[in-house]
């Protein structure tokens, strides 16, 4: 049926997204949702769970990027929306609105690589986590923010947010992407998934 994690946040989206901003060490952490793969049950968790989840070795990278590229990237992968894209961005330390009562403006090439938002912009209310308050704040367009996410969409280029390719990058494919979630549930979860992502509305 319909894939939930190419349109819309979802649960396991934030679970995997966490997990790129918490081990990168990032101000954001984001993932593309067509790189998700599979679900997990409620349970114990085993090996080839993971590995379903994230099966392509995509590794895991960290990049400067300024207010600006990422509003133009949160643009780009939600275009289609409310329709499938497996671009969407499931992101963690990031918050926004899409309004998709009208058609997307970005502009791509013929390779279907961004080139520009070219009229009204559908993301808006976009607020970034402040690690030492706990707070959320509105992005600044000028300031640098560090993302996390794999190499496919940050070096890549991959489906077609291209903006990250050329920037300063702090870590670069330090970790698999499936060792990253397991990571982060064993280490940093400490080995159980809180009830807190049951449902991606609470979070």
């Amino acid at each position: 049926g319909t894939r939930a994690v190419r349109s819309k946040e979802t649960n396991m989206g934030d679970l995997v997204a966490d997990a790129y901003r918490t081990i990168g060490g990032a101000d954001i952490g984001w993932v593309n949702g067509g790189g998700i793969r599979d679900s997990i049950v409620a349970g114990n968790i085993t090996y080839s769970q993971i590995i379903a989840v994230n099966p392509y070795g995509n590794t895991l990278c960290v990049c400067q990027a300024t207010g600006q590229e990422i509003i133009d990237a949160l643009e780009m992968a939600s275009r289609s929306c409310p329709d499938e894209n497996g671009g969407f961005l499931q992101v963690s330390g990031i918050k926004y609105t899409i309004d998709s009562t009208f058609a997307s403006t970005v502009v791509v090439d013929d390779k279907k690589m961004f080139v520009k938002v070219g009229g009204l912009r559908r993301v808006k209310d976009v607020q970034v986590l402040n690690k030492i308050t706990g707070a959320y704040e509105p992005i600044v367009l000028t300031k640098t923010y560090t993302l996390a996410s794999h190499n496919y969409m940050l070096k890549s280029g991959g489906d077609g947010i291209n903006m990250f390719m050329d920037n300063k990058y702090t870590l670069e494919n330090i970790m698999l992407d499936n060792q990253v979630l397991i990571n982060y549930i064993t280490d940093t979860l400490k080995g159980v998934v809180p009830a807190s992502y049951s449902s991606a509305q609470n979070r």
